[in-house]
């Protein structure tokens, strides 16, 4: 296990969790006491301390020795592992752009770093790739980002990971764009909305074809 994974990605499960506080000050000096430490790069450690300095962790055994002015996590009863990743959410898939390609368009603009995600922490989940809608031919870059933090910049593990693109019946008929020219003249009139393609299958590839 790396010893300078931040705290946040440890979490309890199996029965119960013990979470610390996403937003919270840590003590200077932190020891849980688990049941049960998989450390994903050998055997389980049985009845063993997780102990962490100044939010990194610094020793992880069976016999670690416990600072006396240590904050002492009691998890006597549970299982404590690494967080684990979300390979595909849609926590940024609140609105989708109005432009059927739109490749600079990013999911950590839409991503609430503020919402809360006990619910997904308390399942052990710390980490998620979050990707943009799903109406749109080209709808942009997804990120990875971390659930817990008070920064979301450091929350942001990276902030680009891909372009997404869609095929079938989602991204079909996109709504038609008005350009209002500003101001308008007789020489640059105002025209009625655009129709956007694809608007069928054979057209989403004819339109990727022509982006590429």
């Amino acid at each position: 296990m790396r010893r300078r994974l931040k705290v946040e990605i440890f979490m309890t499960l199996v029965v119960g969790c013990v979470l610390i506080p996403a937003r919270a000050q840590l003590p200077e000096t932190l020891a849980i006491h688990a049941g049960k430490i998989i450390t994903l790069t050998g055997q389980p450690i049985e009845n063993g301390v997780v102990l962490i300095r100044h939010g990194k962790i610094a020793a992880v055994g069976k016999n670690v020795p416990m600072p006396r002015h240590a904050k002492v996590i009691d998890a006597s009863t549970k299982v404590v592992m690494p967080g684990l990743i979300a390979a595909f959410t849609t926590l940024a898939e609140r609105t989708d752009y109005e432009e059927a390609i739109a490749p600079d368009v990013k999911a950590k603009d839409a991503f609430d770093f503020y919402a809360d995600y006990k619910r997904l922490l308390e399942g052990g989940v710390t980490t998620v790739y979050v990707a943009t809608g799903q109406r749109r031919l080209v709808s942009g870059q997804g990120a990875v980002v971390k659930l817990a933090g008070n920064d979301p910049a450091a929350q942001t593990l990276r902030a680009s990971t891909d372009v997404r693109v869609m095929l079938g019946e989602y991204p079909k008929n996109p709504p038609a764009l008005f350009r209002p020219p500003i101001p308008p003249t007789s020489d640059n009139p105002i025209l009625p909305a655009q129709r956007q393609f694809p608007s069928v299958r054979p057209s989403a590839f004819a339109v990727l074809r022509q982006l590429f």
